[in-house]
């Protein structure tokens, strides 16, 4: 009996054995790591045949505007491209005192109206731009104010006295709004700092002071290097009746 147990006990281990090598050892299952996802770049628009724009000017209307220098000053601005400037041949004075006109007309258009009389409604529009020595004119010292100068020009003038003078800035630039009565009733003009001993007195008829282009010569206007000439954006008027102005189209 005994043996008879050993024998099967045998068998059995001999059995198990025998599976165990034919099914190898128990293997483990391990995660095989994904490979990593590379970052996905970000978006870059396709290459474009049409170029880019460039920035379009300030308005269209500036390219009808040129940039003046003046000969003898420091002052430079800006006019209509049909304006006139007209500077002296020389330095009459020989210290920068002198004056001369923009206009918008011809000197030869003028004479076809008597006493030189332009009505109103022709359209012509002209700045008298006068340069006066303190110095010269009122035997004031180099450095003089503005205000200074201004109360010094119209005291003891029985013909205009000064109304007012009002600080304002002019492209970035100290100036003096200047309002005078006389004969033929109230006038003004802006007057600037040129040099240590000369002013500039900018000037219209007051029918005219408020005119978009005289507004946009003196707004414009630059007495040192380091200021800008700041071009006007709006279309310049046409010329007095019977004039052309070749460089705006349809004027």
């Amino acid at each position: 009996m005994f043996t008879r147990t050993r024998n099967i006990l045998l068998v059995l281990v001999i059995f198990i054995l025998a599976a165990a090598a034919c099914g190898g050892a128990p293997s483990v299952e391990t995660a095989t790591p994904e490979p990593p996802q590379a970052s996905k770049p970000s978006a870059t628009p396709p290459p474009s045949d049409t170029p880019t724009p460039a920035p379009s000017p300030t308005s269209e209307w500036s390219q009808y505007w040129v940039e003046v220098q003046d000969p003898y000053h420091s002052l430079r601005f800006a006019m209509p491209c049909f304006w006139q400037a007209s500077f002296p041949s020389t330095d009459p004075t020989g210290s920068g005192a002198f004056a001369y006109p923009l206009q918008n007309y011809t000197d030869e258009y003028v004479l076809d109206f008597p006493r030189s009389d332009i009505p109103l409604e022709a359209g012509a529009i002209k700045i008298d731009l006068n340069f006066m020595s303190a110095r010269g004119m009122r035997d004031l010292p180099p450095g003089t104010t503005q205000f200074d100068f201004v109360v010094a020009l119209y005291s003891g003038n029985t013909e205009t006295r000064l109304v007012t003078a009002q600080d304002v800035e002019i492209n970035g630039q100290p100036a003096l709004f200047v309002t005078k009565e006389g004969t033929f009733g109230l006038g003004s003009f802006y007057l600037f700092t040129v040099t240590d001993d000369l002013f500039l007195a900018f000037g219209a008829t007051s029918e005219r002071m408020d005119h978009p282009d005289v507004q946009g010569i003196l707004n414009s206007i630059s007495l040192s290097p380091g200021t800008p000439v700041r071009i006007p954006e709006h279309k310049p008027a046409p010329p007095p009746d019977g004039l052309a102005a070749p460089c705006i189209p349809g004027y």
